[in-house]
């Protein structure tokens, strides 16, 4: 019921304006005596323009440094998640959610991948939307929760699709009937979040977050030597000029660019590398994809993108990286002899197959292939620095000159039947890639 009057709270604040603000609100902070906690610059504005009390909810303790995932970060536990600085990355990414679905799940000793996936709306009737990544999919009053909350990114009113799979993150189970403080409910697991339904309670609240920052700060985790540094690395240069630009985006990209927090530092649209209904190919891994771009013209070898997930619990929009090769497979080339661990996998063969082979890190971070390599139909178009009368053919065929891509691929797996296209952006850093689903 507590929970139930917090969310109520937060709505009266809507009318009340600041009635329920903090103690005190000096040097930037803001403090709440629930927790005897404060939230401070970076983190107290996107907490704020995210959804705050009825997304996060309260602080439970103060910005600190931790270990994640290798990486010495600055970081809060909240309620629901935990909100990690990242000065490295441009705005909006600069501040990343913690995956704290799936983290509970793996403290609990359970593999998502185990989960029965469901044909949609079997459970929860209504408007359904499919997760191809994942096979699962989130119907009735949990699509509304999800839709009804994300991290802004366009300035333009209510959220989109990408926005609010980078709050939530994908779906990693089907609604399943589980015990949470001691009662059933239906819930659905995301990579960040747990949805409850408590049925028990009026719309709009009926379905809840799940408390996980709660049930993960306190566990043991690798904390930072003091000798550690946590001081930012250096910021990203200056976003160029667009209006530079004299060359537009492809008609059929256009939506998708638009979408795209990081596009005013891709540079300008190149009129020679680009194309539409080109024949390429696209191979999925156990943590990632790779998409095969042929030659855009004469001397261009084709490229190869490679698509990381995190650690190969769904691809995410904000915990991502990429890197593009330049496509060097010929019929005649010979790739060595490898044995996958199970009848599941296999090892990539053809063009696919030699960037596996030859890149001990590729191999790495994406793991086996879990499908064969397969034909698809993309419309393409790379960025440069410079516009377009700039840019040499030189620049053109070499992977590393170009400042950004955007690639829809047409392949929609067969339980999809809600997307019809997916659309990658890539951008000057490794960490700059965004996948749109529309």
């Amino acid at each position: 019921m507590w929970r139930l009057l917090l969310l109520i709270a937060v709505a009266i604040t809507g009318i009340l304006g600041l009635a329920w603000l903090p103690l005190q609100a000096q040097n930037d902070k803001r403090c709440f005596s629930e927790t005897n906690q404060c939230i401070n610059g970076r983190i107290r504005e996107f907490w704020e323009q995210s959804g705050g009390l009825s997304v996060f909810g309260y602080p439970i303790q103060p910005q600190q440094a931790e270990v994640v995932e290798g990486q010495l970060i600055t970081l809060q536990w909240f309620e629901r998640n935990r909100l990690e600085l990242h000065p490295e990355n441009e705005r909006p990414y600069d501040v990343l959610l913690g995956r704290l679905g799936v983290d509970k799940l793996e403290l609990e000793g359970r593999n998502w991948r185990d989960f029965e996936t469901l044909a949609p709306g079997s459970v929860m009737g209504g408007t359904c939307r499919m997760f191809v990544e994942t096979g699962h999919s989130v119907c009735g009053d949990f699509l509304d929760a999800w839709r009804a909350n994300g991290l802004e990114f366009d300035g333009q009113p209510g959220f989109s699709d990408a926005e609010n799979l980078a709050l939530f993150g994908m779906a990693v189970s089907s609604p399943q009937t589980e015990v949470v403080e001691g009662r059933e409910y239906l819930v659905q697991w995301f990579e960040r979040a747990r949805f409850e339904l408590h049925p028990e309670y009026e719309p709009p609240y009926r379905v809840l977050f799940g408390l996980l920052g709660n049930d993960l700060a306190s566990v043991v985790r690798p904390q930072p030597r003091p000798s550690e540094s946590t001081a930012p690395p250096e910021t990203n240069p200056p976003p160029r000029d667009t209006n530079s630009c004299p060359t537009e985006v492809l008609d059929s990209l256009q939506s998708a660019y638009e979408q795209v927090a990081f596009r005013d530092f891709m540079g300008c649209a190149d009129t020679v590398m680009r194309g539409e209904q080109l024949d390429g190919a696209l191979q999925w891994f156990e943590r990632g994809v790779m998409i095969w771009l042929p030659p855009l013209m004469d001397d261009d070898p084709g490229r190869l993108y490679v698509v990381y997930r995190t650690d190969g619990k769904g691809l995410t929009i904000l915990h991502q990286g990429y890197q593009v090769f330049a496509d060097m497979w010929n019929a005649d080339t010979d790739l060595p002899d490898a044995e996958p661990p199970s009848d599941e996998l296999l090892a990539p063969t053809g063009r696919f197959g030699k960037v596996w082979h030859d890149h001990a890190d590729v191999r790495e971070r994406l793991g086996w292939a879990i499908a064969a390599s397969q034909p698809d139909i993309i419309d393409a178009q790379l960025f440069f620095v410079s516009n377009s009368a700039d840019v040499t053919n030189e620049q053109r065929t070499e992977p590393a000159a170009s400042s950004g891509a955007l690639l829809w691929t047409r392949t929609i797996e067969p339980t999809n039947s809600n997307a019809t296209r997916a659309v990658y952006a890539f951008g000057p850093e490794p960490a700059n890639v965004l996948l749109v689903q529309e």
